[in-house]
């Protein structure tokens, strides 16, 4: 015998309604963070008042951008002209009164490392060509000298107002000192949070791990020195 489906009896127990089955939906899965496109990556050689927005803005796009070997050669211009120029003003408002200071400081010291960075990720086998190896170490070197850019009214208020002969528990120059500092741990947090969004987006094409923690702690050695060789340490 047949049953009808519309009837709302149970075939097994004609006696009792049908259960009606529930059916779990799950969420779709939320979609991988796009990297940056390569016109906006173009765009900021022409706006660099977007560079802020890249760099310090979209950890998640901005890691997935260097992930991909096409974007991050394109994003190379980018990241070469924020570590390059936008430490001239703290360098020049600094009491060392070098404008370039900062420069060698954070792009010279990642400039020294990263060859060291490369030859390492290559023979552990990690994936990543040596121009993503160079956007990790310049992403750094750029976010801190963006954040110097912001330091740098700051650190030229304090100078243009303080006595050089005045005694003082903190001096310009230990100041200065600290801005930098707090400028370098924010660049290797930034790199960071770039890796932690590429992690999480489970992408294969650039993970690290305890390679780059090594290399950071190299860097961070490197730009010591550099401090003392530019006349920022003292």
């Amino acid at each position: 015998m047949t049953h009808d489906p519309t009837d709302p009896t149970d075939p097994n127990d004609p006696g009792q309604p049908r259960s009606e089955l529930q059916i779990v939906s799950r969420p779709p899965p939320s979609p991988l963070v796009e990297p940056f496109s390569v016109d906006e990556l173009r765009r900021l050689l022409v706006r660099p008042d977007l560079l802020l927005s890249c760099l310090l803005g979209a950890p998640r796009r901005l890691g997935r951008t260097v992930a991909v070997p096409g974007r991050a050669l394109v994003l190379l211009p980018g990241l070469f002209l924020a570590a390059a120029l936008a430490g001239v003003p703290y360098g020049a408002a600094a009491p060392s009164s070098d404008p370039w200071s900062v420069t060698l400081l954070f792009a010279g010291s990642v400039l020294i490392c990263v060859p060291c960075l490369h030859v390492f990720l290559v023979f552990l086998g990690r994936p990543g060509g040596l121009h993503q190896h160079v956007s990790l170490g310049l992403l750094v070197a750029a976010t801190a000298a963006l954040f110097s850019l912001g330091f740098a009214p700051i650190i030229w208020f304090i100078d243009l107002t303080t006595d050089p002969q005045a005694v003082s528990l903190v001096s310009t120059r230990g100041l200065s000192l600290c801005l930098l500092t707090l400028a370098l741990a924010l660049g290797v947090t930034q790199l960071g949070r770039c890796l932690n969004g590429v992690e999480r987006d489970d992408a294969e094409e650039l993970r690290t791990g305890a390679p780059l923690l090594l290399w950071v702690c190299l860097l961070v050695f490197i730009v010591w020195r550099m401090a003392g060789v530019v006349g920022l340490r003292g």
